[in-house]
């Protein structure tokens, strides 16, 4: 099992997931040991006997269950991110957006899938790194740099 899912969590495509999966290292002996206790208690197993088989088949029971689980609520999210870069992609492409917008720019407008900061600024980062969007800092004298974006003429053409 250990073995099996390191290789899952290495061959994940979304880092979230993988993160999330990474935690069942310990979620799993912390629910075998629960699943023990319980069996200690309700007299299943004798006193000062070692974790059972069966409480380990239970916890990874609960673990293959949990893990269905969140991974529709992962792709819940990760589709509202793909829909927030599909969304300003758009905006982009029609030129409602022009060089120098900020990601504030971008959510105040009210656009549907661009109405977060936090989803607004993950779509710019994924289009920063896909090549539609760059940087440039601008310096103030107090507070936070807003950060201003440039993009990539390729785009609007």
């Amino acid at each position: 099992w250990f073995l099996d899912l390191g290789r899952k969590v290495a061959a994940e495509e979304h880092p979230i997931i993988a993160e999330h999966l990474g935690k069942y290292r310990k979620l799993v002996p912390a629910l075998s040991l629960i699943f023990h206790l319980v069996a200690l208690i309700s007299g299943g197993v004798q006193i000062g006997s070692s974790i059972t088989v069966e409480a380990l088949r239970r916890a990874l029971a609960w673990a293959r269950y949990l893990e269905s689980h969140s991974r529709r609520i992962y792709n819940m999210a990760l589709d509202v991110h793909q829909d927030a870069v599909q969304a300003l992609a758009a905006k982009l492409k029609s030129g409602e957006l022009e060089n120098g917008f900020t990601e504030r720019d971008a959510y105040r407008k009210g656009w549907a899938n661009l109405t977060e900061p936090e989803i607004v600024s993950a779509a710019c980062r994924e289009l920063e790194q896909a090549g539609w969007l760059r940087r440039m800092p601008q310096e103030r004298a107090g507070g936070r740099p807003t950060v201003h974006y440039e993009i990539n003429p390729a785009v609007t053409v």
